[in-house]
């Protein structure tokens, strides 16, 4: 999928087709949320504020949804009535400190709705300006699909990150998020596929010194790891047993990770197989836990089919 600045009408009809669902990064909400009233205004400064303080991500203003998965455009907005400009204006005049590499993408409904536009507005996850305040004074983040208020304790956590590294770490393919997989011929198993792990800071503070497990599907078959050690297996919430290997980084050795720079930790990257009866019954999962002095941080990603035969890494924020 393409960076939310650049979607077009095709990338929302494909959202509605893909059944890409809300999540802790993803907001649907109907055009008329978007409104001139204060309490629209409050709403949107409420909600950017959840999602800076959170893990970033993309609010689409113009989807009807049902249970959270998108069901069709609606009528959008008319430009003379809600631009992207004042989008920003009220973002940038009511959320404090402001947020750095806010996005707004005007995608006309030249199918649907000639004439009339929805917005999808990209909001980074907060840096060292972290935590944001709405218009009522309140700070937010995303919990349960919804924007709900930072309990004290969050947001003394959030402003104590602010003097400790804040790592993150990125799984990709070549081409990105997707890759197709193919065969080598006249056999049950794929040809090797690359994966990229990517690292970066969200924090002021460097990390001179950090420790990476890498958690790879037991379905796939890994042979090449950079220079990480098997440490043995891991389990998912769902139960699902991962192989994990873990590989120790520090200066000298190693460049420190500063603040808003992100590089590749594994050359040559991680390389895998999967074997053909394995690709057709099941989706995957990879995850990672990275730890430096103050910094603890973890995940698990899923790894579906769509379309079958071709990977796509999802529920992974933009860092």
């Amino acid at each position: 999928m393409k960076d939310a600045i650049d979607w077009d009408e095709t990338d929302i009809l494909s959202l509605i087709k893909d059944r890409a669902q809300e999540s802790l990064t993803l907001d649907y909400k109907k055009s008329d949320a978007l409104g001139k009233a204060d309490r629209k205004k409050n709403e949107l400064s409420k909600d950017a504020s959840a999602f800076a303080n959170s893990a970033g991500g993309v609010i689409l203003y113009g989807m009807e949804e049902d249970q959270h998965y998108p069901t069709k455009p609606d009528d959008g907005l008319d430009l003379d009535d809600i631009s992207k400009e004042w989008i920003e204006q009220v973002i940038n005049s009511t959320v404090h400190p402001r947020i750095d590499g806010l996005r707004v993408n005007q995608i006309a409904l030249n199918q649907s709705s000639p004439g009339r536009v929805i917005y999808a507005v990209s909001i980074p996850a907060a840096t060292s300006r972290a935590p944001h305040q709405a218009a009522d004074k309140r700070y937010y983040k995303r919990y349960n699909f919804q924007s709900v208020p930072l309990e004290d304790y969050e947001i003394r956590d959030i402003l104590r990150r602010a003097s400790i590294p804040d790592l993150w770490l990125n799984f990709r393919f070549d081409a990105g998020t997707t890759t197709q997989v193919n065969f080598v011929p006249e056999k049950e198993v794929s040809e090797p596929i690359s994966l990229f792990v990517d690292i970066g800071n969200r924090s002021q503070e460097p990390a001179f010194y950090y420790v990476v497990n890498i958690f790879i599907d037991e379905l796939l078959t890994p042979f090449s790891m950079g220079g990480c050690t098997p440490r043995g297996m891991v389990k998912t919430a769902e139960g699902r047993s991962l192989k994990s290997f873990a590989k120790s980084f520090g200066i000298p050795g190693n460049l420190p990770v500063f603040s808003e720079t992100m590089f590749t930790l594994f050359e040559p990257p991680i390389m895998f197989t999967i074997e053909k009866n394995t690709l057709q019954k099941s989706d995957f999962y990879l995850g990672y836990d990275i730890r430096a002095p103050g910094c603890t941080a973890s995940k698990i990603v899923h790894v579906i089919q769509r379309p079958r035969g071709t990977l796509w890494i999802i529920n992974q924020a933009d860092p």
